[in-house]
C-alpha cells in the first residue's frame, strides 16, 4: 500500500511543486501519474521512491515510513517497488523480455522464479506477445535477434 498524506514539496528556490497531497493506493492498484508539464508528477514519482524527500508531510510505501528510513535502507527498498518511466529507461539491445527479467537478475531473484513472473508483469501490461522481439513500433527494447535470456546451466 502506498500513503501519502498532507505531502508538500518546496525546492531550494523557493518553488511550490507539491502542496497538501494526500492519496492512497491499495495493494494490486496501478498507479498513473498524469497531468501537464510543471504540474509536479516527477516529483510525486521520486518522494515515492525516495529520490527526493518531501519538504512536510508523510509517505508510507508497504512498510516503509520514508521519512525514518536509514540510506543504508534505499536500495533494499528500491528492489520491492517497480517503476515505468515515460522514456522508459530500457536497455536498448535488450527484448522486452530481457529487459524486465534483468531488473530480476540484479537484485539475486532465483532464475525458477524469474520467468512466471516476467510473463505474469508483461501479460498485466499488455505485452505479452512481444516478450521475445518482433516489432514493437512503441517500446524502444525491443532488437530484432527475438532471442530469449539463456536458461541455468
Amino acid at each position: 500500500m502506498i500513503q501519502m498524506k498532507n505531502v508538500m514539496k518546496q525546492y531550494d528556490n523557493g518553488v511550490i511543486a507539491i502542496k497538501d497531497l494526500s492519496l492512497t493506493v491499495d495493494p494490486g492498484e496501478f498507479l498513473y501519474v498524469i497531468g501537464p508539464s510543471g504540474a509536479g508528477k516527477s516529483t510525486v514519482i521520486k518522494m515515492l521512491y525516495h529520490e527526493l524527500k518531501p519538504t512536510h508531510g508523510t509517505i508510507q510505501v508497504g512498510n516503509y515510513d520514508l521519512a525514518k528510513m536509514a540510506p543504508k535502507e534505499v536500495p533494499y527498498f528500491r528492489r520491492g517497488i517497480g517503476i515505468v518511466f515515460q522514456d522508459f529507461k530500457l536497455l536498448p539491445r535488450l527484448t522486452v523480455y530481457e529487459n524486465v527479467a534483468y531488473a530480476m537478475q540484479v537484485v539475486e531473484a532465483k532464475e525458477a522464479d524469474i520467468k512466471p513472473r516476467v510473463l505474469h508483469v508483461l501479460k498485466l501490461v499488455g505485452l505479452e506477445q512481444k516478450k521475445f522481439g518482433g516489432s514493437l513500433m512503441s517500446c524502444p527494447a525491443a532488437n530484432s535477434s527475438g532471442s530469449p535470456l539463456p536458461g541455468p546451466s
